[in-house]
């Protein structure tokens, strides 16, 4: 079917960063000024390590021509692969049109800064006007083509003034506030001497000022700070950011009309190259930079309004100059704004203040920095200054207005942030709960629902969210289908996996920007998400984690249920098949003890013939980690069932923006599980579960009722036991009450050991029970051996202490080894 208009895939490896948020912005405008529809793509870095990030670049093969009629690369994308994978990835899009933007590539058209020479006049600055000479230097990751371009431009800058780059000062990172941040505590603890920071982009030069501010070392007075970019950040940085400003409108707008021309079978060169300006703000020591016309100083006129008047258009260009905003985005604002300016000298009381604030409005709606027009503010002021009146009151009355026109700006700002902090927290309480909701739905009908119900609360009024028809299908099934805010009956007739979603999906009178989201869990590629533009750019990637989450949940409990269904039709005769069956499902879903940062860790677990409830997982987090470890009541599928409940639930809480707390997530996981055990299955099965979140250094929080911990300490060789207070989960309609939270800390070299009761239960020959007491004599003389080992030494105890086992067995050991 023929489309309406052109449609363009933007690719970006996030959403979240201010970088994105500003080219995405740019290319945005760009597309609906064109009556172009955009669709911003959304996976990870070309080449990334992880099999979960390799399961979200799926996402990129889906683009051909059944879909888009054009791709624009990001830069972004290649901080792993380099130059060379970004190629291969344009190249593996022909015969559609391609251009990149902020890399050139070899035979791609490219849209790129000038970084090297934007980057040596940043630096040349430092040395120059403020006389620096050890300088650091913060870049991105080694493979990264910008990164290494902005560090040539960097040695550049010392090398034609004979000065030397101390390597020592050089110090890589990922672009991430992150890194800026530990980063300089590590300089800084090496105790390298630096009297300036220059760092390859924004987000890590304002990482570099936190730790700086946490170190007492106060900027620009003892540490200037330099970055490139100039997001929105840098505006409203304590102290505000000197900064090379990136000239992201003409990116976006050179990237969509280079893919126009290419569709129209048009040449387009193969680089252009954007100029970089230096912004001077207080981390540098300069403040505000303010351009001049070059009207004579001490030139004398009768009236102010002969300033206007003589000098309109130059004064109109210096003003036009001290805001980014694309040329066209506001209209002629200079000459409005000094129109108003002569009818205010005039004797029209508040006509230029009025005409400012319109003006202000105006430029917040087209995501210009508000203060910016404190720059235009203090042309004027210094423009008219400049000149001699005779008359001293209308000197007097034009100091006022520029008195007024500041009071105005930041009175805009403080609303604008205001607003912005406001929609932020509203945002971030709704995707916590709809987070919650999506976590606790455990059929696809229940997620359908949810999905109808809550998108819209989002602001996003359209969506499609599509399932592959099968584990390693090539065609995709709708399952949620929303229009301006309402749901639409999806076609039930499976369509290609390069359509990316129904055809109505993208149906507007108007040209739009939609955002799209592979839908995969760990490394399984699950689905295909269509969203429309109007939420936080952050709320995506959380939002896209909640429903992965949510929809291999779904599909791990309509197995179950299927399989609870396959017992009560084959009754006793098919007890040993089903057992069989349920066994492999509960060791099938413990988890692959992956590394952890400071922690050594060994689980095990031992089903017995009929197949308890027990539960234990370790879930990785980019800083710590969830643990948590559990018992259902009762035995066989049963159990089973709500054990995964136990499991999906939880894998789906703990990856909630903002992150739940661990007496949250019990609280969440116990009212789901009543409602849906005494609700839905009719049975009166509970479980205990403590559920722990490692934060480093050694430090746990944890909540939920289980048995004791048992943890050894290595100073003195002996075991302390610590009970977990609390309730069942499932037991009652809600737990909240009783559920709290408790801090646990392990030094260097301490042992935590979990357990479920099949453990300590157990009994010999003599209808003695292992018991709590055995099991801490056992610890306190094993607890020095790595975890596997101690794991194993607990097994051989309880399978000799008790012939035959009538409970699971299950063990998470967890040794603190230090960061």
């Amino acid at each position: 079917m023929k489309r309406l208009r052109p449609r363009i895939a933007l690719l970006f490896d996030t959403l979240s960063s201010e970088y994105v948020v500003e080219l995405r912005r740019a290319v945005e405008r760009a597309a609906l000024a064109r009556n172009v529809d955009l669709l911003v793509v959304m996976g990870q870095c070309v080449g990334a390590r992880l099999a979960s990030e390799g399961a979200q670049n799926r996402i990129y093969e889906l683009l051909s021509p059944e879909c888009v009629d054009g791709v624009i690369v990001s830069a972004t994308l290649g901080h792993y692969c380099g130059p060379e994978g970004l190629l291969a990835l344009c190249r593996s899009y022909a015969p559609l049109p391609v251009c990149s933007v902020g890399i050139a590539l070899e035979g791609i058209p490219s849209f790129v800064v000038d970084n090297e020479g934007g980057m040596e006049r940043g630096t040349a600055h430092l040395i120059e006007a403020h006389k620096c000479r050890r300088i650091a230097f913060f870049a991105g990751p080694r493979s990264s083509a910008e990164s290494n371009q902005r560090m040539a431009g960097f040695r550049a800058a010392h090398a034609k003034r004979g000065l030397a780059v101390d390597d020592q000062l050089i110090v890589y990172g990922n672009f991430m506030r992150s890194a800026g941040i530990e980063g300089m505590r590590s300089l800084l603890a090496r105790g390298e001497a630096f009297d300036a920071v220059v760092a390859a982009n924004d987000n890590t030069a304002l990482g570099c000022l936190e730790a700086l501010d946490e170190a007492g070392i106060l900027v620009p007075r003892d540490v200037m700070v330099c970055g490139f970019d100039d997001i929105n950040f840098a505006h409203f940085a304590r102290p505000t950011l000197s900064t090379l400003r990136q000239p992201m409108w003409w990116m976006g707008e050179r990237a969509i009309d280079s893919i126009l021309k290419q569709l129209a079978g048009e040449e387009v060169p193969l680089v252009s190259v954007g100029t970089v300006e230096f912004v001077r703000r207080e981390s540098c020591g300069c403040g505000y930079q303010v351009a001049l016309t070059l009207h004579p100083s001490g030139e004398e006129l009768p009236s102010l309004r002969d300033v206007v008047r003589k000098y309109k258009r130059d004064i109109g260009k210096a003003i036009a100059s001290a805001v980014s905003v694309p040329n066209d985005a506001l209209g002629n604002w200079p000459l409005l704004l000094l129109d108003s300016l002569d009818e205010e000298l005039q004797g029209v009381e508040g006509r230029f203040a009025a005409a400012f604030e319109g003006l202000l409005h105006r430029a917040q709606s087209e995501g210009a920095s508000l203060d910016e027009f404190q720059r235009v503010v203090s042309v004027l002021r210094t423009e008219f200054r400049r000149v001699q009146v005779q008359n001293t009151e209308e000197t007097h009355r034009v100091e006022r207005i520029w008195h007024s026109a500041r009071v105005l700006v930041g009175a805009a700002s403080i609303r604008l942030l205001g607003r912005q902090k406001l929609l932020e927290q509203q945002a971030s309480t709704s995707l916590a709960r709809v987070g919650e909701r999506l976590a606790a739905t455990l059929s696809l009908p229940l997620l359908k629902e949810a999905l109808v119900d809550d998108l819209p609360q989002l602001e996003i009024q359209r969506a499609a969210v599509s399932l592959y028809t099968g584990p390693r299908a090539r065609t995709l099934k709708s399952l949620v289908l929303i229009a301006n805010g309402r749901e639409i009956d999806p076609l039930e007739v499976p369509f290609s996996e390069h359509q990316l979603a129904p055809a109505l999906a993208f149906e507007s009178s108007t040209a739009d920007s939609t955002i799209v989201l592979p839908i995969t869990f760990e490394a399984e590629v699950l689905g295909v998400a269509v969203l429309g533009s109007g939420a936080f750019a952050t709320s995506y990637e959380s939002l896209r984690q909640q429903i992965g989450s949510a929809v291999k949940g779904a599909m791990l409990h309509h197995e179950m249920v299927r399989q609870v269904a396959l017992r009560e039709r084959l009754e006793h005769e098919r007890f040993s098949e089903e057992t069989r069956v349920a066994a492999e499902i509960q060791t099938s879903m413990n988890p692959v003890i992956t590394e952890v940062a400071g922690l050594e860790l060994a689980a095990a677990m031992l089903p017995t013939a009929e197949t308890g409830g027990d539960y234990y997982d370790v879930i990785p987090m980019s800083s710590g980690a969830w643990l948590a470890i559990g018992d259902v009541t009762g035995h066989g599928l049963a159990a089973g069932l709500v054990m995964l409940m136990l499991q999906s639930m939880i894998a789906g809480l703990v990856r909630v923006e903002p992150e739940p707390l661990p007496s949250e997530v019990v609280s969440v996981v116990g009212d789901a599980l009543w409602d849906n055990v005494r609700g839905r299955l009719k049975r009166d099965d509970h479980a205990t579960l403590t559920v722990f979140r490692y934060h480093g250094d050694g430090c746990f929080r944890y909540a939920g009722a289980h048995e004791d911990i048992v943890v050894w300490r290595k100073a003195t060789g002996r075991c302390e036991t610590i009970s977990t207070p609390g309730f069942w989960v499932g037991a009652l309609p809600s737990v909240r009450r009783m559920t709290m939270d408790s801090t646990l800390k392990l030094d260097r070299g301490d042992v935590m050991v979990l357990y479920t009761d099949g453990v300590t239960e157990p009994r010999n020959a003599h209808k003695e029970q292992f018991s709590l007491e055995r099991l801490v004599t056992l610890v306190e003389h094993h607890g020095h051996e790595h975890p596997a080992a101690l794991c194993e030494r607990i097994l051989e105890a309880v399978r000799s202490w008790s012939a035959n086992l009538d409970d699971d067995v299950t063990l998470l050991v967890v040794r603190y080894v230090g960061e």
